[in-house]
């Protein structure tokens, strides 16, 4: 598959108990902790989680909801070691008319403990198609003679432009169905060029940003290549690093896709998206592409699944865009020339405690001025 025409934790479990990865492991009993006990909670009914506190402590914990965005605290509420129902303490989280993604904080005596629980709302699903598909499929609802012909009509370049545009409707039937409920965290790839630790924006893009964490917890990503990097060439910019392909052709996956979502996380250095194959909005798998210039990037906003950013490895990632590269098909002198010479490797990709939901999180937004090594 190409873009273009293009503390750590892990699973121990098999893969039909991933939601057990989310229930609360309790720490030491010098850290306050909240967790969830359900993955999935459906609308209506409890929102069960946890609170651990110290032996010693007296203090009498609270929790707040925020938004993942704005850091504004909306609701706190008085908790209780043990047992706690989110949707008792928070009654608005099932009676909203406009669900959207929040995060659910401990607070110990004022102070935010630990990573907070992402609060997911399980939603109606878009749909999304190439604009030929869906100007062919308009064409035959009206019937109009006139628009098949015009589309028969278009140049192939045109034809082109249009199957790599993205077209999103809405659901038909609008339903909110419940909640997806499981701790923050940070993706950290250990590589043999160093280490990166990306943010997670489920605000942006929630099944993406859950399904790219999923493959991490499941190992996926573990000793897989850095398959095609687009450098600075012909003077332009560095454009891409892509990887994710555990048979590192650009042809490999998980054997099963993840539908576009509409992100509005702009595509800018150190941000991850999704690859896909171009024509078909929705044939995301495992492989993913980390944008290395706003400039030569933004015009994949809106066309490709952005779903995390870079906060620490800047250094790392511009070591990456820094790699030889030779041509994809070495027999043909004309093919791209993206394929890395010593491709850079991910050793593994584990999962990290994220900060406090109200902790402000400072992303990368620029191309480190490093010296290269060669």
């Amino acid at each position: 598959m190409t873009l273009f025409s293009f503390p750590s934790y892990r699973s121990v479990t098999p893969p039909g108990m991933l939601a057990a990865l989310f229930v609360l492991v309790i720490t030491s009993a010098g850290h306050a902790q909240l967790g969830a006990e359900r993955l999935y909670c459906t609308i209506g009914r409890s929102i069960p989680c946890h609170v651990s506190m110290p032996r010693e402590s007296r203090a009498i914990p609270e929790i707040a909801l925020i938004d993942p965005v704005t850091l504004e605290e909306i609701e706190r509420a008085p908790a209780a070691e043990g047992r706690v129902d989110l949707a008792t303490l928070f009654p608005v989280l099932w009676t909203t008319r406009e669900p959207r993604v929040l995060k659910a904080q401990l607070y110990v005596q004022n102070e935010a403990v630990g990573p907070g629980l992402v609060l997911q709302p399980m939603l109606a699903p878009t749909r999304s198609r190439d604009g030929l598909t869906t100007d062919a499929l308009d064409a035959l609802d009206t019937a109009d003679p006139s628009d098949d012909q015009r589309l028969a009509d278009l140049p192939d370049d045109q034809r082109r432009a249009l199957e790599n545009t993205v077209r999103t409707t809405p659901h038909a039937d609008p339903h909110y169905s419940g909640l997806r409920v499981y701790r923050d965290a940070l993706v950290r790839l250990h590589t043999t060029a160093g280490k990166m630790t990306f943010r997670l924006r489920p605000d942006k893009a929630p099944n993406t940003a859950f399904h790219f964490r999923s493959l991490v917890v499941g190992g996926f990503y573990d000793r897989t290549s850095v398959h095609r990097i687009i450098p600075a060439q012909a003077g332009r910019e560095a454009f891409i690093v892509q990887a994710g392909d555990p048979i590192g052709t650009g042809y490999g996956g998980p054997g099963f896709s993840v539908d576009f979502e509409a992100s509005t996380l702009e595509h800018t250095f150190g941000v991850i998206s999704m690859a896909r194959i171009p024509t078909d909005p929705n044939s995301g798998g495992s492989q993913f592409f980390i944008c290395l210039s706003r400039r030569t990037c933004a015009g994949l906003d809106g066309v490709y699944t952005s779903f995390a950013e870079l906060i620490d490895g800047g250094d790392t990632l511009a070591t990456f865009a820094s790699v030889p590269v030779t041509h994809r098909n070495p027999d043909d002198p004309n093919s791209a020339k993206d394929r890395p010479l010593e491709p850079p490797v991910i050793l593994e990709a584990t999962l990290i405690d994220a900060p406090p939901a109200n902790e402000v999180v400072h992303v990368i937004r620029e191309m480190p001025e490093i010296q290269i090594e060669r």
